[in-house]
């Protein structure tokens, strides 16, 4: 994911704009799963169960509309508003029985058969709503950024070769990679193969990636 604050944004429109994409693709269907994990798998994918520690208090679940939920997050974090195409990933926390809160975001689009992640961010205001032990269980759970990226892993890896990622910060490259993101030798660029591949068609999508850019 892009270092700077405005660079996710910028660098996301300059490659809609050069594959074709744009304000008129078509928004995913808003997901109707409930609970700490997905009853049945989307695209294909695994089912999906949100650590066991966190289901008492926060969910994640797809959304259709990026902005709705977390646009006033994502505008803080890049100063530009979430991108309208792509699936967008969100964890929400349960402040109380009728209040939840956005906490975590993240973006996914595809090109061909690999998947670009992007917009990652969590919204330091509600961990520290969070009461101690929830934010100390958010903790040793590897934070809900994690938890966003291991859902979209989840859910779309079915239908995707690999996912892609790009990260110019050091921080955020520890949750990429423990979410299960490795090095591709390329800087900043994250990669996660769903299936077994041979070297060469790795490396056709590794350069495929590349060609896109900052996502």
């Amino acid at each position: 994911m892009p270092s700077s604050s405005k660079e996710f944004s910028v660098a996301l429109r300059e490659s809609m704009r050069r594959f074709g994409l744009g304000r008129r693709a078509v928004l995913p269907r808003a997901a109707q799963d409930r609970g700490s994990a997905l009853p049945r798998a989307a695209e294909g994918g695994v089912v999906w169960t949100i650590d066991e520690r966190l289901a008492p208090f926060v969910l994640v679940s797809e959304v259709d509309d990026g902005e709705f939920f977390a646009g006033a997050l994502f505008r803080r974090k890049f100063g530009d508003s979430p991108p309208k195409m792509g699936r967008h990933i969100v964890a929400f926390y349960r402040r109380d029985e009728s209040t939840f809160l956005a906490a975590s975001y993240c973006h996914l689009w595809t090109q061909g058969t690999i998947g670009l992640v992007g917009g990652g961010c969590t919204d330091g205001r509600v961990l520290r709503a969070m009461d101690p032990g929830e934010l100390e269980l958010v903790n040793q759970a590897g934070g809900l950024l994690r938890q966003t990226l291991t859902f979209a892993f989840a859910r779309f890896e079915a239908s995707l070769e690999a996912f892609f990622g790009h990260c110019g910060d050091a921080r955020a490259k520890e949750v990429d990679l423990a979410a299960g993101f490795s090095e591709t030798g390329v800087p900043n660029l994250l990669v996660r193969y769903n299936r077994v591949l041979d070297p060469t068609r790795r490396q056709e999508l590794l350069q495929q990636a590349h060609a896109i850019g900052p996502f």
